[in-house]
């Protein structure tokens, strides 16, 4: 059993009334035949709607894809993932790891030399507690490189007070 709208009131009830409870409006079986093929021909015309944007959506995000290849990840700059591996090699070789506090975010892109083909030169500072628990400044340098995606090597770290 479905429901109908009203043409009255435009409120729903059972096609099998004989009148809206609503508001009492009395209904022919011809004009229920009609109600029902209106509401089953709206629907369609929503359902139509829908897909034709769906497929639009994929449409656009399929040539989106197209005109904006990925970079493989040998031809992006990793300046920062390369800042961000030194510190964690840096850190194995403090007194105290836990106390570390190296350069804030956006001046660490300035501490980076990108040098080619994956390889950055990092030229950075960091503070941390000695065996004293004195905080001191430690300047260093290294040399890193990406050697495959997401695979780092340390090729050289060289520390100066």
């Amino acid at each position: 059993m479905s429901l109908i709208i009203c043409p009255e009131c435009k409120k729903q009830f059972s096609e099998s009334a004989d009148a809206c409870p609503h508001c009492g409006y009395k209904i022919s079986a011809e004009t229920k035949e009609i109600i029902k093929k209106a509401d089953k021909s709206s629907s369609k015309i929503v359902w139509i709607s829908l897909l034709v944007i769906v497929v639009i959506t994929i449409m656009i995000r399929q040539c989106n894809k197209e005109t904006t290849p990925e970079k493989p990840w040998y031809e992006e700059d990793n300046s920062l993932m390369a800042y961000i591996m030194t510190e964690d090699w840096v850190k194995q070789k403090l007194k105290s790891p836990s106390t570390a506090d190296f350069a804030d975010g956006a001046i660490k892109s300035e501490h980076v030399t990108n040098l080619g083909n994956q390889k950055y030169r990092i030229v950075s500072w960091v503070d941390s507690q000695n065996s004293f628990g004195a905080t001191i400044r430690t300047h260093f340098v290294a040399e890193v490189e990406n050697h495959e995606k997401d695979m780092w090597r340390l090729i050289s770290l060289e520390f100066t007070e």
